[in-house]
């Protein structure tokens, strides 16, 4: 079996042309509306460190926020495990 000792596996393979995009969007453009997907979302009730520094609600608020959402959970996993 004749051997070359060029093997494609060992970077002698043929050029691939250059990449072309899809789109003609410059990278300005494309930037704005990967961008724009993000903000044009609407806000997350989650919690998060990042969203904190935004809220303007205060403790009492947030405590009774988080209470309804512990009795809301206990109320669905009693009622589908046969709770009350």
């Amino acid at each position: 079996m004749a051997h070359s000792g060029q093997s494609s596996y060992s970077g002698y393979s043929s050029s691939k042309g250059s990449h072309k995009h899809s789109s003609k969007e410059s990278k300005k453009e494309l930037a704005q509306r990967r961008t724009s997907m993000y903000q044009n979302q609407p806000a997350s009730d989650e919690p998060s460190a990042y969203g904190a520094a935004f809220r303007n609600d205060d403790v009492a608020a947030s405590q009774a926020r988080h209470q309804a959402r512990a009795a809301e959970n206990i109320s669905k996993t009693m009622n589908q495990y046969g709770g009350k």
